[in-house]
């Protein structure tokens, strides 16, 4: 959609190549079919203007409508809907588009703890309002060149570009909480002063590290959070170890 005009200022600009383009097409075919050209150039050109305009206008029209359309799509493929976060399809495409990391850093996988038991406690919107307090606590916890996702469910997924084990424990200070629920400014009941904690497994991430591999590992320090006891952030290390932060 190459013609498709992304705002006011470029579609004016569209419209007026094109338009030229028009009256050079006119001119052209004028001077190849009349015997006198120039008697009849000036309303041949203007008859060509009056006529395409409203067509190329109502063309430009259905070619922005088209775009807008396509980025809402593109937009719902990669978004989750109920946290805005990127989706896991997302995640992957920008660190490991191919299977393999394209730069080094810290993968992290964390999990809501007990969250079943939220859910079937007080409901799915309560879940819901969980889930979205966790994704804007971890939206704080990024640099610009840092991402991080819902991967699914309840499990969050996190690149920090160029950190490494030694941030660990400022890590598991910003993201594995206790997190404040503000379910009842959603609208929502939910018991007041409920609270929410993340358990958080680490990798250390080497560029071109496969990301099955890495993913491997972080959900394996993952698990080791949880038996630790929860709301904590383990690593796991190259030699199958573990490091607490």
């Amino acid at each position: 959609m190459g013609l498709a005009p992304r705002n006011l200022r470029s579609a004016i600009a569209v419209f007026m190549a094109i338009e030229i383009m028009v009256v050079a097409m006119v001119f052209g075919m004028v001077l190849l079919i009349f015997p006198d050209p120039w008697a009849v150039m000036h309303l041949c050109v203007i008859s060509g203007l009056v006529i395409s305009a409203p067509v190329v206008g109502l063309l430009l029209a259905m070619l922005r409508h088209q775009s807008i359309l396509q980025d809402k799509l593109a937009e719902l493929a990669t978004t989750d809907m109920l946290t805005g976060l990127p989706n896991r399809r997302a995640f992957l495409r920008a660190v490991a588009p191919e299977g393999q990391f394209v730069r080094a850093g810290l993968l992290v996988l964390a999990d809501a703890d007990h969250f079943k038991k939220i859910n079937d406690t007080y409901g799915h919107d309560v879940g819901d309002a969980c889930l979205r307090a966790i994704a804007g606590v971890l939206r704080l916890s990024l640099s610009d060149k840092d991402i991080v996702a819902r991967y699914g469910g309840e499990e969050f997924a996190l690149f920090y570009d160029g950190a490494s084990l030694s941030h660990l424990e400022a890590l598991e200070r910003e993201i594995c909480g206790p997190i404040s629920v503000g379910a009842a400014s959603e609208g929502i009941a939910s018991p007041e002063g409920l609270i929410v904690t993340l358990s958080a497994g680490a990798f250390p991430i080497d560029a071109g590290q496969q990301s099955i591999d890495a993913y491997r590992e972080a959900d394996r320090a993952l698990y080791r959070a949880k038996m630790e006891g929860r709301a904590r952030l383990v690593a796991a290390r190259p030699g199958s170890t573990f490091l607490s932060a």
